[in-house]
C-alpha cells in the first residue's frame, strides 16, 4: 500500500539551530535529547535531514513546549543564518527587484522541498508570496507555516526596508491569543487563519522598485546552475532524487559518502544502497552525475581555479577530479574549458 498523500517528506535544515535556541533559554540537555526521538541519529549536527513531515512537526511541538515562547516560528526566523537555503536564497538576494526575487523563490523552491508550491501572486495593487501544501488543509502545520512566512518578511525587509505587508494569512487554525499578538506585532498587521494557503502581500509598487543589492550577472550564473539541477530531477526515481538533493546541498561543504548521506534520509548505508539498486543505480552513479553536472557549471566560471573546482566537488586532490572528468567526458577539465571547444 502506498503512503497517504498527506504523509509528505520534508527536508529540514534547522535542527541544530533549534537545539541551540533551546540551550540558550535554559532547556536541559536531557530534554533536548528527548526531542530528537524519531529523527535520524545524526540530526543534532546534520546540515539537513529529510523525514516525514509529521516527525518535524512533533519535534517543533516539543521544542515549543520546552521553550515556552509566544511564537517559536518567529524566534527561528530571526536566528536562521544567511545562506541556509543555498542557491535559492542567493538568487533571490541578488535579484534586481523584489518581484524578481519572489518569482525566483517560486521557480526554484522544489530544489529544497517537494509536496508544496510557493507562488508569486499579484492581486490588483498588491503582490506577495503564498504557500500551498498539497493534500493538507493546515499547510505544514503551525510552527513551519509561521516560520516560513516570517522568514519571507525578514528577507524582504532586509532587501527593501520600506516593505510593510498589508495582509498576512495562515492555513492553520488560530493559535492562542499571545501568539496572535506576537505575530501581529512582528508583521504590523493582524494575521488571518484557516485560509487555503499561507502567505503575505504588500504594495505592488514596492516589489517593482530596483534593489541596490541586485547583481544580474551573478544571478544569471546561479540561475543557470539551478536550472540544470531542476532539469536533472525529472527522470530520477524517488530515492535517487532524494539522494541527489542531499548530495547537491553537501558538495563542497560536508562529506558526501554513502555513510554520511544515508542517515540524513533515515536509512543505513546498506539499506540506501539496496534501495538505489532497486532503481537500477548505485550511490556512486548518483554522486558522479551530480559532480559532472556541477563541474561543467564551475568550469564555465573563469574566476574559479581547477583546484577550487575540485574542492567544491568534494575531491581531496586535483588528480582525482581530473581522472573523474576524463571518465565522464573523454577530456580533461582543461581541454573542456578551452575556448576552442565552444
Amino acid at each position: 500500500m502506498g503512503r497517504r498523500a498527506t504523509d509528505l517528506d520534508f527536508t529540514f535544515r534547522l535542527v541544530p539551530l533549534v537545539l541551540r535556541l533551546l540551550e540558550a533559554r535554559g532547556v536541559l540537555s536531557a530534554t533536548r535529547q528527548r526531542l530528537l526521538a524519531g529523527l535520524p541519529e545524526d540530526a543534532a549536527g546534520a546540515t539537513a535531514i529529510t523525514v516525514p513531515l509529521r516527525a518535524i512537526q512533533t519535534f517543533l511541538d516539543g521544542a515549543d513546549l520546552a521553550a515556552r515562547e509566544p511564537c517559536l516560528g518567529l524566534s527561528i526566523s530571526a536566528a536562521v543564518p544567511r545562506g541556509t537555503y543555498s542557491w535559492i536564497e542567493f538568487i533571490a538576494r541578488l535579484s534586481t527587484t523584489l518581484k524578481d526575487g519572489m518569482s525566483a523563490v517560486s521557480r526554484y523552491y522544489r530544489l529544497l522541498n517537494k509536496g508544496a508550491d510557493i507562488s508569486y501572486v499579484e492581486r490588483g495593487d498588491l503582490a506577495g508570496l503564498e504557500v500551498k501544501v498539497h493534500g493538507r488543509s493546515d499547510g505544514w502545520g503551525r510552527h513551519l507555516n509561521e516560520y516560513t512566512v516570517a522568514l519571507f518578511h525578514r528577507v524582504t525587509r532586509e532587501l527593501m526596508p520600506q516593505w510593510a505587508p498589508t495582509r498576512v494569512w495562515f492555513a492553520h487554525p488560530a493559535p492562542p491569543w499571545p501568539v496572535i499578538e506576537a505575530l501581529s506585532s512582528y508583521f504590523g498587521v493582524t494575521p488571518q487563519f484557516d485560509q487555503p494557503t499561507s502567505g503575505l502581500e504588500g504594495p505592488r509598487e514596492l516589489v517593482e522598485r530596483p534593489l541596490a543589492t541586485g547583481d544580474a550577472t551573478l544571478q544569471r550564473l546561479l540561475e543557470a546552475q539551478a536550472n540544470d539541477v531542476l532539469a536533472q530531477q525529472v527522470p530520477l526515481a524517488q530515492v535517487a532524487s532524494r539522494v541527489r538533493e542531499v548530495i547537491c546541498r553537501r558538495l563542497g561543504k560536508d562529506e558526501v559518502s554513502v555513510e554520511a548521506v544515508a542517515p540524513t534520509l533515515a536509512m543505513s548505508p546498506r539499506t540506501l544502497q539496496r534501495r538505489l539498486s532497486e532503481e537500477g543505480l548505485s550511490f556512486q552513479d548518483v554522486l558522479d552525475g551530480a559532480r559532472e553536472q556541477f563541474s561543467k557549471g564551475y568550469l564555465n566560471n573563469p574566476a574559479l581555479s581547477m583546484a577550487e573546482i575540485a574542492y567544491l566537488l568534494g575531491y581531496s586532490e586535483l588528480r582525482a577530479f581530473d581522472r573523474a572528468f576524463r571518465r565522464w567526458t573523454g577530456q580533461t577539465p582543461t581541454e573542456w574549458r578551452t575556448p576552442a571547444r565552444r
